[in-house]
């Protein structure tokens, strides 16, 4: 048997601990745990989990339950938006506070550079002339080109590829 651990056969180990296989699958998983102590420690947990998982119950549900959900989602819903969203909870005002203080830094700080317009100097007009220009820098140049030429069509979609 492979190793459970690899991903092909992770499930096979999980569906032992889980006790969902079969007589010869679960023999051979066994035999694999016994020499492997990786797998087996990997096994022990999950039948720990498992024990675990199956000795739980469920606290009892109150006889009331149903009535106090409903009761709350009545008196919730007759609020509007607002005094749900600044009267919640606990955990609600600091967060609204803290939404409005952000809102009021971001117009303080955004507002006078979006209507400010600033002066730029103009530029002197760069050309180039082609004697100016050294061979290896053309060179490198038009391989950055065909570099980038390989990299759009490697990242093209599979769908269009086919």
């Amino acid at each position: 048997m492979l190793c459970p651990t690899s991903e092909a056969n992770v499930e096979a180990l999980l569906d032992y601990s889980a006790g969902k296989l079969n007589a010869g699958a679960s023999e051979a998983v066994e035999r694999h745990i016994r020499q492997c102590p990786s797998c087996a420690r990997i096994a022990a947990g999950q039948q720990r989990l498992w024990s675990a998982l199956d000795a739980w119950e469920a606290p009892p549900i109150s006889p009331d339950f149903d009535e106090r959900l409903y009761a709350g989602i009545a008196s919730d819903s007759r609020r509007s938006w607002w005094e749900r969203l600044t009267t919640g909870g606990p955990g609600w005002k600091p967060a609204v506070a803290g939404a409005m203080v952000a809102v009021a830094l971001a117009t303080v700080l955004l507002v006078p550079q979006v209507y400010h317009t600033p002066t730029v100097a103009p530029q002197p007009e760069v050309s180039v002339r082609p004697d100016s220009l050294e061979p290896e820098q053309v060179e490198r140049v038009l391989e950055d080109i065909d570099m980038l030429r390989q990299l759009s069509s490697n990242t093209q979609p599979t769908s269009a590829l086919e």
